[in-house]
């Protein structure tokens, strides 16, 4: 095997391991809410100690929109760690049942049963600040 032919793989596999470092695929998804199950959607404001702080929270009749607008936001999954911190502008999405959704432009907590966790998405900064603008009248600040 001459030393051209030799490079090709090497060449393949350095240029799949930059792809795929860092990187991240969008995709859009409908978020099937039952609105009946929301106790509360509110525009926050949080701490880098983790404290949250209402600025603003939508009416129970502005939810079926409000939903329908972040449905049609592009997300992204991260294809490796994600970022696993909320800090300065993010929405709260609270059930009934004490569950929780804190989202901001570069990461999603989930919190269950008392559990938070990060999951693998996150929007587009530019979609991002829109749909705040949209529903919030506090300006959307940058960790």
């Amino acid at each position: 095997m001459s030393t051209k032919h030799a490079r090709i793989p090497l060449l393949i596999l350095a240029a799949l391991l930059i792809i795929l470092a860092g990187c991240s695929s969008p995709y859009r998804g409908r978020y099937t809410y039952d609105v009946s199950l929301i106790s509360e959607v509110s525009f926050v404001s949080v701490d880098s100690d983790g404290t949250i702080v209402t600025v603003e929270s939508l009416e129970s009749d502005q939810y079926a929109s409000f939903f329908l607008s972040l449905s049609q936001l592009q997300r992204h999954e991260y294809w490796n760690d994600p970022i696993d911190i909320v800090e300065g502008s993010a929405i709260l999405i609270t059930f009934q049942d004490g569950n929780y959704h804190l989202i901001n432009h570069h990461c999603t907590i989930r919190a269950i049963d008392g559990k938070a966790e990060d999951t693998l998405e996150f929007y587009g900064y530019e979609d991002f600040i829109e749909l705040w603008e949209q529903y919030c009248s506090h300006d959307y600040i940058l960790p």
